[in-house]
């Protein structure tokens, strides 16, 4: 199922609009609200509703696992996808384990349809799902 309305998370502005509009093209209709700190995706997450949360892990405030913690405070039933260039088995197993609110963890560097597909399988999904990319 498309995402109506989704928060996006990375501090590399160039990726930010690039992914911003991408996503906005493939599903017409859906809104893509972008944050390139976690403070400020605070403010977006107190503000709105969203039926995805889609967050890099590094970011130059904190981690996309912090946001996710405090997401889930917020807005429990929303899947969290993140995005890493750095993937270690522990950040695997601290997905896998310990963060639940973390639905699937997608490598960079992806191409679209991966990202199409893993924000299409959230709705469907119940648990981690460590992509390959």
């Amino acid at each position: 199922m498309a995402p109506r309305h989704v928060l996006l998370i990375d501090d590399q502005p160039s990726l930010l609009h690039f992914l911003r509009h991408s996503i906005e093209d493939h599903w017409p209709g859906c809104v893509v609200d972008t944050a390139d700190s976690t403070n400020d995706a605070r403010a977006l997450l107190r503000a709105g509703r969203y039926d995805v949360i889609l967050t890099d892990y590094n970011l130059h405030d904190g981690t996309g696992l912090q946001l996710a913690a405090m997401a889930r405070r917020r807005l429990p039933a929303v899947p969290i996808l993140l995005m890493t260039a750095s993937p270690t088995p522990t950040l695997e197993a601290k997905v896998g384990v310990r963060h639940g609110s973390i639905r699937s963890l997608l490598r960079k560097p992806f191409d679209l349809e991966q990202l199409y597909d893993a924000l299409e399988s959230l709705e469907t999904h119940n648990g981690p799902d460590l992509a390959r990319g």
